[in-house]
């Protein structure tokens, strides 16, 4: 990055300005991608629905196995991101 030299509060708040509009766009353009990518796509035809269905129910499946597996090695899904405490 390019170390640039300023005179005054206008150059730096011309600086922050800028920095400020090309931090929106490249947001904006993250924000379209990622609705590109997580929006559902509606299904062709009635095999393709059925198999969207069942994709979507080993997900959640395997979601649930994966919390039941946690909270039953820690206790709870809380404790997990808790630090031990030591013992004296």
């Amino acid at each position: 990055m390019v170390q640039q030299q300023y005179n005054t509060l206008e150059d730096i708040a011309r600086a922050k300005a800028e920095v400020w509009e090309k931090r929106q766009v490249k947001s904006e353009q993250l924000t379209k991608m990622l609705e590109e990518l997580t929006a559902a796509q509606k299904p062709s035809s009635r095999r393709e629905m059925v198999t969207n269905i069942i994709g979507e129910a080993v997900v959640a499946f395997d979601i649930f196995m994966t919390v039941r597996k946690l909270t039953k090695q820690y206790g709870s899904l809380f404790s997990i991101f808790r630090k031990k405490k030591k013992k004296k």
